[in-house]
């Protein structure tokens, strides 16, 4: 079987700022209950499109995130972001399965690069063709009609409220697990369950 490579996506525009506490205690607790293979982080804004964090680790060495890596400012380029990051994960031209979690507050309002079009072709070749598992975890939106629109699929698509970031996280975390002992992004038990869903939006 594969092993396991997690990338994590995250949003740093500015709306970002009131939550950024349990945003990055909500992103360790990820970190921590990933056991195996190597993770990296990227965050993202409108005067960083992709800002490599921390570069690939292993799970195990991967540092605690702290306020001084992570910064909230400008707008949501989530297009670029995304693609601009699916372009580094495959420039490793690693052969792993690959988790791919995207975490945002806002909608896109500030991409050049890619377009809507482009982010659904990329992401559904590599759902369908490659095994990706494509979190996507929205708040402030309907995530399902957001990532429908990108090519995520609604198994692994969650609205969530700002301060219940914790609890996205841990359903995030959950799936990547069952990803990582399984090797099937679409195994049995790898949706989001209707508990985690509630949980999500619950303040």
């Amino acid at each position: 079987m594969k092993k396991l490579y997690t990338h994590i996506l995250l949003d740093q525009s500015g709306s970002m700022g009131p939550t950024q506490d349990l945003t990055i205690d909500a992103i360790n607790e990820y970190v921590s209950g990933v056991k195996k293979g190597r993770i990296a982080l990227t965050t993202f804004n409108s005067i960083e499109p992709a800002k490599e964090v921390v570069p690939q680790t292993k799970a195990k060495k991967f540092p605690t995130v702290t306020e001084d890596m992570i910064g909230a400012d400008g707008m949501t380029p989530l297009y670029d972001a995304i693609g601009k990051t699916i372009s580094d994960i495959k420039a490793m031209t690693m052969d792993r399965n690959v988790a791919l979690v995207i975490v945002t507050d806002g909608l896109e309002n500030a991409s050049v690069e890619f377009k809507q079009d482009d982010i659904r072709k990329m992401l559904t070749q590599l759902q369908d063709e490659e095994n990706w598992l494509v979190m996507y975890l929205g708040a402030n939106q309907d995530a399902w009609e957001v990532g429908q629109r990108m090519g995520t699929r609604q198994d692994d698509t969650l609205t969530y409220s700002a301060r219940s970031i914790g609890n996205s996280m841990a359903a995030a975390s959950r799936k990547t697990s069952l990803y990582e002992e399984t090797g099937d992004s679409m195994a049995m038990g790898m949706a989001f369950t209707d508990e985690e869903r509630q949980e999500a939006v619950d303040d």
